[in-house]
């Protein structure tokens, strides 16, 4: 399984450019099989903080390091453990859905050519 980290927006103070809420979505994959998570974290920027960086200049990789700097380790095993499970349940299902007193639909067969 691989884990890919996005930031999906950012919202920000006006008046200064700090980084308040970062929205954040962590995809898994095995193969073509993909399952998501979505969170938003409230940031706390400090403009006279000699590590305070601007809107303008914030890219993805630093935000993704706030985010998770802000979760902490045991949090981030938490949140790609549960999309793991959801990954493996979606791969190798252990459970399904259908009313056994429904006829299962199958397609028209193709009309045929006027002659």
């Amino acid at each position: 399984m691989t884990t890919n980290w996005k930031i999906e927006q950012l919202e920000r103070q006006l008046a200064d450019g700090g980084v308040i809420v970062a929205h954040y979505r962590v995809f898994a994959s095995e193969g073509d099989d993909t399952v998501s998570a979505y969170g938003s974290l409230n940031l706390e920027p400090n403009p006279s903080s000699p590590d305070f960086v601007a809107f303008e200049n914030v890219t993805e990789e630093m935000a993704i390091g706030w985010v998770k700097e802000a979760l902490t380790d045991v949090k981030i095993a938490q949140i790609e453990g549960q999309l793991a499970a959801v990954l493996d349940e979606k791969i190798n299902p252990t459970t399904a859905q259908g009313m056994p007193w429904a006829a299962q639909s199958e397609a028209p067969a193709p009309a045929a050519p006027e002659a």
